[in-house]
């Protein structure tokens, strides 16, 4: 009886053994567990992007008033597929998510790309985007920009279209060739053509061509990011643009300079017509912009900062409206607390003047803003 047991005993062991043996070999073990895990978080990252403040604003001719805004809400979602192929999304909640009548997606929708790694050297992304023009005003988040100078806050960058990227691996730099549509609708919605009676001729390959250069020199103490490019804006009529992008890295200070220029024979930037008529567009118009900004860092949670601005706009062969007929004079100064390493969290203060001056032939009265922003700005990685 004994020995029954015992054989038993053995036997349900065995199959015990085996049984568990048979388990763990079907199951993941810790480790590929954690591995795919870290596979899953590449391919999906999911960001807010989110700066909100309560303003005390004052403007010519008008009485100081209060009031809380959320300038920038946007969704992110971005991620590596495999080890060549990535995508982004970006999408503003707070803008309308109607249709363009061009390339058929939303304005709000910023970028929607996919993009492809043939070496650690050579990369392409193709779909809407935002075009690579310098300057490190253009180049920043859009939630760390408190005030973007005319020329930028005017621009209409995010286009489809294909950028081709090469890595110098060694030197730290970069070189893109981009080529997208121009607009993002037909021509008659982008001008407002129905509005204004004005026959303009559309372009058969309504595309801009861009070349960049980002580039890091002695060790990133001298950063570059230049572009040069032409925009085909409707048939025989061509916009060119110039940005230049310089900062200045030390331990504890930052100071960058840019300068735009655009040369446009119709105005698509649409400072000069909207400051003077609504109901025409002006040809050969010329912008030029200077954006400087000094940043401090006296310990590590506090950054405190100075910005200004100087934007020249005018038409050329146009005495009451010649280069320089509007000149835009803007100077911020603020300060942030990031009270948390790992996270881009920003309390802030911020103060914003404006000031519009103009000759007097074009009969336009200046102008000036003034604004204290009191809030926070947070990435918030959702997943």
């Amino acid at each position: 009886m004994i020995k029954k047991i015992t054989v038993f005993l053995l036997l349900a062991m065995v199959i015990s053994k085996n049984v568990n043996a048979q388990s763990e070999k079907d199951s993941p073990s810790l480790l590929e567990q954690v591995r795919e895990l870290d596979k899953q978080a590449k391919r999906f990252n999911v960001y807010f992007n989110f700066q909100t403040s309560f303003d005390v604003m004052s403007e010519k001719n008008e009485n100081t008033h209060t009031k809380f805004k959320a300038r920038e809400l946007r969704l992110g979602m971005n991620g590596n597929i495999t080890d060549k192929v990535f995508y982004r999304f970006l999408h503003r909640l707070n803008k309308s998510s109607s249709k363009e009548s061009l390339d058929d997606l939303a304005k709000a929708t910023d970028l929607m790309y996919v993009g492809y790694r043939f070496s650690d050297k050579f990369t392409v992304a193709l779909g809407k985007q935002a075009q690579v023009w310098g300057g490190f005003e253009y180049e920043y988040n859009p939630i760390n920009v408190y005030e973007y100078s005319d020329f930028s806050e005017n621009m209409d960058v995010f286009l489809t279209g294909i950028t081709f990227i090469y890595d110098f691996k060694e030197a730290g730099q970069q070189v893109k060739f981009q080529i997208t549509d121009s607009r993002s609708s037909e021509l008659d919605d982008t001008y407002n053509l129905n509005h204004i009676k004005e026959k303009i001729e559309p372009a058969p390959m309504p595309f801009t061509y861009i070349l960049n250069w980002d580039g890091n020199l002695w060790n990133k103490l001298f950063q570059t990011h230049w572009a040069a490019g032409v925009q085909t804006q409707a048939k025989d009529q061509y916009s060119y643009m110039l940005t230049l992008g310089n900062k200045l890295n030390l331990k504890n200070w930052q100071w960058s300079l840019d300068y735009y220029y655009a040369q446009e024979d119709i105005d698509r930037l649409g400072i000069v017509t909207n400051a003077v008529s609504e109901d025409k567009i002006f040809r050969n118009v010329r912008y030029s912009t200077w954006v400087s900004e000094l940043e401090y860092q006296p310990s590590e949670i506090w950054n405190l900062f100075l910005k200004g601005t100087y934007d020249v706009a005018g038409v050329a062969d146009s005495k009451p409206y010649a280069m320089g007929f509007r000149k835009a004079y803007g100077y911020s100064a603020g300060v942030e607390l990031l009270p948390y390493k790992d996270q881009d969290l920003r309390l802030f203060m911020v103060y914003i003047g404006r000031k519009y001056d103009y000759t007097e032939e074009s009969l336009i009265p200046e102008d000036y803003t003034n604004r204290l922003s009191i809030g926070l700005l947070y990435r918030i990685k959702a997943f």
